[in-house]
């Protein structure tokens, strides 16, 4: 199981205010004691995992926004406890500039 502590002050890609998704971060965050640097905020799921493959910093996405990326090979990503929503939801990064270790 990944140790979420670990996400404690890495920087992460927001989705604007008043997404359901951006509202089930903040509650992860809230109940897990992340303080989580807030890098960008940007408008569309499908571009903070872009951006995190990128390596712009870590992003939540749902499953049907990762299964449609083809380039993950540079991605580690781990699903969120089912607390969190009734969906499943993932933390995706780029293993090679976040947390390295926790992908071993």
């Amino acid at each position: 199981m990944f140790d979420f502590s670990l996400l404690d002050g890495e920087e992460f890609i927001f989705l604007q205010e008043g997404q359901p998704l951006r509202e089930q971060m903040e509650a992860f965050f809230l109940e897990n004691g992340i303080v989580a640097e807030n890098k960008v905020v940007v408008n569309q799921v499908s571009t903070a995992v872009n951006m995190a493959i990128k390596g712009e910093g870590i992003c939540m996405a749902s499953e049907f926004a990762l299964e449609g990326n083809v380039n993950l090979d540079s991605v580690c990503i781990y699903s969120l406890p089912d607390s969190i929503s009734g969906r499943n939801i993932y933390i995706a990064y780029n293993k090679e500039l976040f947390m390295p270790v926790a992908c071993e």
